[in-house]
């Protein structure tokens, strides 16, 4: 899966105002918010799904208008407001409203309280929005938009990005969360959700991470509820733990290492992040930072700006 590169069309709109403020205006053919929902809510709302050859399976609202993802968000907390609320209306619902999903929505649906009083749905712990850009079901205007917009995917994760959510491993149950392992020319890494490759920053200092704000979002950390058990494969004979990040979730560590995700691979066995910018590594089993190239000999991204590593 991976972003539509169309930009999106919307009468009377600049493109390049619309990529200034993240797509924080309204457009002309935009439905109107009782149509969005956003004003007022159902006390009962069952979403559907609607599946793409390039997306795959992701959630739709009223209408059968696409919702997507803010990857700006934290857990539960909606950084959406003002006029970006006007161009991504939240989905809403009354309070204490049922919500359910289709077969193909496997975590949990919730409610958050916004700033204005009003109660959002939530998927897996991340908000739902519409978007203004929108006009008809199967529209999806908004997939992609400045790199941190994206479909509600049914999985949990970042629909054309390859980024889990960011509370990915909440829906661990009770046993806690079991890392894996992947063996390649790279040596044995470990993996976490969906068998997706796990990092190591060297800028972190032991129990602490530097990697925030766009250092974030290309790297998501591999996060858990507090209170969590990690345990991993048979062969990880260093030990695992959880600090405690600026926004409050709880971070996994391996032999004091923080843990990560990058937003580069979209699937089990990409380890595209490998190397990037001589400063992020695959997580080894054996605590080490492994120097070898890319499987494949794939070749490194150009790497962003220094801010984007977090330093």
């Amino acid at each position: 899966m991976r972003p539509s590169s169309r930009l999106p069309s919307l009468a009377g709109l600049a493109v390049g105002a619309l990529f200034a403020v993240a797509a924080c205006s309204s457009a002309a053919s935009t439905p109107s918010s009782s149509v969005l929902g956003a004003t007022s809510g159902p006390s009962a709302l069952t979403l559907s799904a609607t599946t793409s050859t390039t997306m795959g399976s992701y959630l739709t609202g009223k209408n059968g208008l696409t919702l997507y993802v803010f990857t700006k968000d934290g857990p539960d907390k909606s950084n959406c407001t003002a006029a970006c609320a006007t161009a991504w209306p939240p989905l809403t619902v009354a309070p204490g409203a049922t919500i359910s999903g289709p077969s193909t929505a496997t975590l949990m649906f919730g409610t958050i309280t916004r700033p204005d009083g009003t109660t959002q749905v939530t998927y897996n712990h991340r908000p739902l929005y519409y978007f203004s850009g929108d006009a008809k079901a199967g529209d999806t205007n908004g997939q992609g938009i400045q790199g941190i917009w994206f479909v509600a995917d049914g999985s949990g994760a970042v629909a054309g990005a390859g980024t889990p959510a960011p509370s990915a491993t909440t829906a661990v149950g009770s046993s806690g969360l079991a890392l894996t392992e992947s063996t390649t020319s790279l040596g044995t890494f470990l993996t976490g959700m969906n068998g997706m490759t796990l990092y190591y920053f060297t800028k972190d200092s032991p129990d602490k991470s530097v990697c925030t704000g766009q250092c974030a979002s290309l790297w998501p950390a591999l996060t858990v509820p507090a209170g969590t058990s990690v345990t991993g494969p048979s062969d990880a004979m260093a030990g695992f733990a959880t600090i405690t990040l600026a926004d409050g979730s709880m971070q996994v560590t391996y032999n004091h290492r923080p843990l990560y995700y990058y937003s580069g691979d979209a699937k089990a066995g990409d380890a595209k992040g490998q190397g990037f910018g001589g400063v992020w590594f695959v997580a080894l089993v054996s605590g080490s930072v492994s120097s070898a190239a890319p499987a494949g000999g794939a070749t490194q991204p150009t790497p962003a700006p220094t801010s984007a590593y977090g330093y």
